[in-house]
């Protein structure tokens, strides 16, 4: 499933790529780009996804339950396709946005 590492501990910089590296499998030089990289979207399980947030690695990976399923998707996609396009910080925004709706 795609999730988006959305951030971790700066001080733990080195054990957020050690993380990365024995859950995911990467090699360290993919491990730490994927760290320099943050937020950045990646493939992941759902075991993945627990073992690295018990690391302290912020992961997203749902949106508000409470959207239909067509806005969601909207949603989604629109966090994808800012990702790629390498505008984080407009990708973040929405990703708080969704989190606001999901607490409302």
């Amino acid at each position: 499933m795609k999730a988006v590492i959305t951030n971790y501990d700066r001080n733990r910089k080195i054990y957020a790529i050690k993380a990365l590296r024995a859950v995911t499998g990467y090699g360290l030089k993919e491990a730490k780009e994927t760290i320099d990289n943050v937020p950045i979207a990646i493939n992941l399980e759902w075991h993945q996804i627990d073992a690295l947030r018990s690391e302290g690695i912020s992961i997203e990976t749902n949106v508000p339950h409470n959207l239909p399923l067509d806005k969601i998707q909207v949603m989604r996609d629109l966090v994808m396709t800012l990702l790629v396009e390498g505008q984080f910080k407009s990708a973040q925004y929405v990703i708080d946005a969704m989190e606001a709706l999901d607490e409302n």
